[in-house]
């Protein structure tokens, strides 16, 4: 989240997608995570189909 904080305000970079990837399922990380700029989240042990799924919404 904090990567996050410091990419966005960079012209030309505030557009990157971030995704974050955490040993934590909390709701309360994912909201924070998705409050900070991060535009999805993934746990760990990470889900191949899942992570693919989220990758292609984003890399088009």
């Amino acid at each position: 989240m904090e990567t996050t904080q410091k990419i966005h305000p960079y012209p030309g970079l505030e557009q990157i997608p971030i995704i974050a990837v955490s040993a934590n399922a909390f709701t309360e990380q994912q909201i924070e995570a998705l409050s900070k700029g991060v535009v999805d989240y993934i746990t760990k042990p990470i889900d191949l189909d899942k992570l693919i799924t989220i990758l292609s919404q984003y890399l088009y």
